[in-house]
């Protein structure tokens, strides 16, 4: 890519920076949905299949990662899986 490219795109994100810095930071919804981290962990234990070398790895740890995440974090003995944790509160699905 030629300097002046270069520069131009440097400047163009640096004015970009500023402009998001000035606003309040968005909401981030920090709630972990059981069932769609469930189908997450299933797909990158099924990539890890496909993929080769240290890409595979990184993929089966994080699954696991999260896996053991959701057990500590939302599996009771008596009820089962929780369907949700937010702020620490577990929300269990009754019946």
């Amino acid at each position: 890519m030629r300097l002046e490219l270069r520069l131009t795109i440097a400047r163009a994100k640096a004015k970009l920076l500023a402009a998001r810095l000035s606003r309040p930071t968005p909401y981030i919804d920090k709630t972990m949905y059981v069932s769609w981290n469930a189908m997450f962990v299933s797909a990158y234990l099924e990539a890890e299949k496909v993929l080769e070398g240290a890409l595979a790895e990184s993929s089966r740890a994080f699954a696991l990662k999260t896996m053991d995440r959701m057990l500590r974090e939302t599996w009771g003995e008596e009820q089962g899986f929780a369907h949700r944790i937010w702020r620490g509160c577990v929300a269990r699905v009754i019946g």
